[in-house]
């Protein structure tokens, strides 16, 4: 035992007390001993744990240098612009890098890029005026996108796939956004887009396109797509229709786009018109029976390489070059040299001196352009029209008899360069409809209208 004396704060040890204190020096240093051992071999221990983290720790410091968390450089993928035509705040992209893209040719346009909202992307070449990203091969764009703007994705000629957001907020595409995109072969656009102009020139592959609901305006021909063969619309669509693969109004009444790969055209009963350029270069029909089609407009059938047969017993107006270069205007032959469809004349071949054209309700475009030999005609019955440049430069044409009861409608040059002195006599309606046309007016300040009173046929 030991006791605690007032020695300087000293503890004093006396009697066998010290014998104690001796054994337990001798205990003191076997443990001392120990702990010796205890501490090297936990610097041992130490020094292996140190080298087994030393990677660990690397590859932690690496993945908190890349943490969201950390300020890192943002490399540059697009080129903006600032456009308030769809609010203050949005922005377009125009020009993608490289680095936009990924390994797979996947190309993601951002909702928001720079901390502002992307409403507009166009012109998406690489920073090099017309020098566009040939290694995209997909696309997805995002619900804010507004406007798909011109050539936004020219010249991606591996481009395959596009993709719209859900709720997409699309409402525009203009021209030649796809142009050139020679692998792209479905397109589905969403049912938001209301406006799409001139987009798919050069899409040799393309086969089929889809409209949603709201579509209210599809200008484009379509004419550099040879494998399109189906264009469809939503059923609740309120402006168009479509059947068989082919575009209509939403009542039929006319056939807006047959495309190019369609085989078969069988026309529903309702359609009555043949839109500008709606069957524009199909080089797989053959024959095409019109039914109740009345009006064909302009280039409606031209290129249709094979068209041979043409039957439409109702046609009423054939316009300008709407069968060009088909074999059914280059290559068919009448006795009397007139190729009528239904009630058009569409074109004479024939040299008489005199005609009498009464069986008919119109004179295409170009129809007599440059007949030698017609001296006289008389233009009778039904007939309501003699269209541009009809009896244009037949130069030994004299003689015009208007005998219609009502006005006879013409466009700009119908009796352009005829004989310097040729005359056109009209009956009352038509003369009083000619006094105020605008296309009339040219024939009548020169002095070559005169009204007569039919009672004998004019000679």
């Amino acid at each position: 035992m030991y006791k605690k004396q007032n020695d300087g704060g000293r503890y004093a040890f006396t009697g066998k007390n010290l014998e104690n204190i001796k054994n337990l020096r001798g205990e003191n240093v076997r443990i001392l001993k120990s702990k010796k051992w205890l501490l090297v071999l936990l610097g041992i221990g130490a020094v292996i744990l140190t080298a087994l983290g030393v990677s660990a720790c690397a590859k932690t410091k690496k993945s908190q240098n890349n943490s969201s968390d950390a300020p890192i450089k943002e490399s540059v993928l697009f080129d903006t612009y600032a456009d308030t035509t769809y609010g203050t705040n949005g922005v377009w992209i125009e020009k993608v890098y490289d680095a936009a893209v990924d390994e797979e040719g996947h190309l993601a346009i951002p909702e928001t890029y720079q901390g502002q909202t992307v409403v507009g992307i166009r012109v998406l070449d690489t920073g090099e005026p017309f020098k566009f990203n040939e290694n995209v091969k997909s696309v997805s764009l995002p619900n804010s996108l507004i406007e798909i703007g011109y050539n936004a994705f020219r010249g991606m000629i591996r481009l395959h796939s596009v993709t719209f957001a859900e709720n997409s907020c699309l409402k525009k595409v203009d021209a030649d956004a796809f142009k050139d995109c020679a692998s792209l072969q479905e397109v589905i656009f969403p049912d938001s887009l209301e406006y799409l102009n001139d987009v798919f020139s050069g899409c040799t592959l393309l086969q089929s396109v889809h409209f949603g609901a709201n579509t209210e305006m599809i200008a484009d021909y379509f004419t550099d797509c040879p494998y399109l063969s189906v264009i469809s619309v939503s059923e609740e669509n309120q402006t168009y229709s479509s059947l068989d693969g082919v575009l209509y109004s939403k009542d039929k009444w006319e056939l807006i786009r047959c495309p190019r790969g369609i085989k078969t055209l069988n026309l529903p009963q309702e359609t009555e018109e043949i839109g500008v350029k709606a069957v524009y270069h199909n080089e797989n029909l053959t024959t095409v029976d019109l039914k109740n089609v009345a009006y064909i407009r302009e280039y409606a059938f031209e290129g249709c390489k094979n068209l041979y047969g043409v039957e439409g017993n109702d046609v009423d107006i054939v316009m300008l070059d709407a069968f060009k270069d088909t074999p059914w205007i280059l290559k068919t032959n009448t006795p009397n040299g007139i190729l009528r469809l239904g009630w058009a004349l569409v074109k004479y071949r024939g040299a008489e001196l005199t005609l009498t054209l009464e069986d008919y309700h119109s004179i295409s475009p170009y129809a007599f352009e440059g007949n030698d030999t017609l001296y006289t005609v008389y233009l009778k019955g039904s007939l309501f029209g003699a269209y541009e440049g009809a009896f244009k430069r037949c130069q030994q044409l004299r003689a015009v008899y208007v005998e219609v009861n009502g006005p006879l409608f013409i466009s700009d040059g119908t009796f352009d360069e005829n004989l310097p002195d040729r005359k056109i006599y009209m009956s009352q309606g038509a003369y009083d409809y000619a006094q105020t046309n605008v296309f009339w007016q040219k024939y009548v300040q020169e002095g070559a209208v005169i009204l007569r009173d039919w009672v004998l046929q004019g000679t």
